[in-house]
């Protein structure tokens, strides 16, 4: 697979990417180019991937206005060199604005301010733009940049003109000097930016408590961090002690707004362009149990610092996110996989008696790929490969013609899937030839591939039938179970991938998104490794074992029946 932005120059791989046309301005190039120092691809590859994410939020931060250029001592020197003016220049009218019946105002020359005394943030920012537009390489209003000379100018502004607090009214009163009719007890002046302790931060809380012995298994730490960065993303962050009802609400209310399977490029999206992105679409938004999973990561981490840490001090503090939990609604018969027992059963040579081959394969293809209906069902012939080991390709494909296209329920759906050995051992690729060999587009075209949302539904629904009849005359075996249906088959190929040392491989071979860079940035191509998936789940997974003898005589049934 090409890995885009990657050249070769001689024997030299490159690093050589395009700067968007919109990006270009603030950062005065046209392209990206550099050498990776190196002749091997595989080391080329993880450089420039490495790279590729560096400019794409690059990118990213000079659309949403939070890119830096300049450091934080460059900053610091602007906003000296600003006050250094503005105090030479109004330094005598800021003490005579505040007390002028006590200090005489002098009269302007030119240069200093209408109102040297700022009320506001916005106020004292005029002045700065003022200074910048005279003076060279400032920041470009706006900016990332800007917004930090603009608040280093506002510690100047406080830190020189000690007045403009408080403490001046008392000096003034003990030298007897009434000031009391000019502007009560205080002028309104801006106000210094809250300082915040980094330790309070709800990044650094959140660190913190994953950093400790909670016992906690993989997925559920990658669950909780991404509910914790979705918070962030919608209200910056936090002081954990500035955090209440309010933002959890908004949060929530957000959460509702959310679509519930976007395409992986909005999935990565901030939770209000995800939002913004789902407007005026008809989607299914996010389920109450999946808003209760986002909640999770920040609730945590806020017992986590009220128990073990001295951040939230009050002894009254109640969690913000308390209440917003709520218990979702459950089907009425929620699908539940099939215990050991059962799917012998199922499967049993007094059970399964399929009268076509697509309604014996279909459901082995689902119990040992753990694979969903419509996927196998609309399976073409070109999708079964044995290079570089035997496996299916399941992906959509756009077509004017229905019965050609394939339709897969989201993006990530879009992956290889290695065959079990025990399909090979049953013959699936022998019967795959055959269907070859007549021409056949279609691994089973007697389905009716005309209307791909329910081009399995005829297999599905003789599959249940059998089982449910079995389970009717004989209720102790539970397969007269709503709860049990054809899907019933994935979630039992899912339990069995518990035991698995990492169920990451295991999600990827059923087609979940994966959160987090090592897979979504750096590893994508893991969903097209079917090698990779047999090593890490295939070769592993402890399926129940199926009458392999009666199932065998059975697909050779269906062979011959095909000559």
């Amino acid at each position: 697979m090409k890995i885009k932005f990657l050249a070769k120059r001689g024997n030299t791989y490159q690093f050589s990417r395009r700067v968007p046309d919109d990006v270009r301005p603030t950062l005065g190039i046209n392209h990206w180019r550099w050498s990776l120092r190196t002749d091997s691809l595989t080391e080329a590859e993880i450089t420039c991937r490495k790279d590729s994410v560096q400019t794409d939020e690059i990118i990213e931060q000079v659309r949403d206005g939070t890119y830096r250029q300049f450091s934080d001592n460059d900053i610091d020197d602007l906003a000296v060199r600003w006050s250094t003016q503005f105090q030479s220049t109004n330094r005598e009218n800021i003490a005579a604005t505040v007390f002028p019946d006590v200090i005489p105002l002098n009269e302007p020359i030119g240069e200093e301010e209408k109102t040297p005394v700022f009320p506001s943030r916005k106020e004292l920012e005029k002045s700065v733009a003022r200074w910048a537009e005279q003076i060279e390489g400032t920041p470009a209003p706006k900016s990332a940049d800007w917004d930090k000379l603009v608040d280093a100018c506002l510690d100047e502004y406080l830190v020189g003109n000690p007045e403009l607090s408080d403490a001046w009214i008392g000096i003034l009163a003990e030298q007897g000097l009434d000031f009391a009719d000019t502007h009560g007890s205080f002028i309104k002046v801006v106000q210094r930016p809250k300082k915040t302790n980094p330790r309070n931060l709800l990044s650094a809380v959140f660190a913190d408590f994953i950093a400790g012995d909670h016992g906690l298994a993989d997925n559920t730490v990658t669950e909780y961090r991404l509910s914790v960065d979705r918070f962030i993303s919608v209200h910056g962050d936090l002081d954990i002690n500035d955090i209440t009802k309010e933002h959890v609400k908004h949060y929530r209310d957000l959460l509702r707004m959310m679509p519930s399977r976007p395409p992986n490029a909005v999935r990565i999206l901030p939770i209000a362009k995800q939002v913004a992105w789902a407007e005026g679409k008809e989607l299914q938004t996010l389920a109450q149990a999946a808003i209760n999973k986002n909640f999770l990561g920040v609730k945590a981490a806020l017992n986590h610092a009220y128990n073990e840490t001295s951040i939230l001090a009050d002894p009254h503090w109640r969690n913000p996110f308390d209440g917003f939990s709520k218990k979702p609604k459950r089907p009425a018969n929620p699908i539940r996989r099939f215990t050991d027992e059962q799917i012998k059963l199922v499967f049993s040579s007094g059970l399964f008696q399929p009268k076509t081959a697509e309604k014996f394969w279909v459901p082995l293809l689902l119990f040992y790929t753990g694979a969903r209906l419509t996927e196998i069902s609309q399976l073409h012939v070109s999708d079964v490969s044995i290079d570089p080991i035997p496996h299916i390709v399941l992906e959509n494909l756009e077509d004017e013609d229905p019965v050609s296209a394939k339709k897969l329920k989201n993006e990530s759906s879009h992956r290889t899937v290695p065959l079990h050995r025990d399909l090979l051992d049953l013959g699936f690729l022998e019967y795959v030839a055959k269907m070859r060999d007549f021409g056949k587009l279609h691994v089973f075209p007697n389905l009716p591939h005309q209307k791909p949302d329910g081009v399995g539904d005829l297999v599905s629904r003789d599959f249940i039938s059998r089982f449910r009849e079995y389970g009717a005359n004989k209720p102790e075996s539970g397969l007269d179970s709503k709860s049990l249906v054809t899907h019933s088959l994935r979630h039992t190929f899912r339990n069995a991938g518990h035991y698995l040392k990492d169920e990451t491989y295991l999600k990827i071979v059923m087609g979940h998104y994966v959160p987090g860079v090592s897979i979504q940035v750096y590893g994508k191509e893991a969903y097209m490794m079917p090698d990779l998936l047999a090593h890490k789940v295939m070769n592993h997974i402890k399926l129940p074992s199926l009458e392999l003898d009666f199932l065998r005589g059975q697909a050779e049934k269906w062979l011959k029946a095909l000559c």
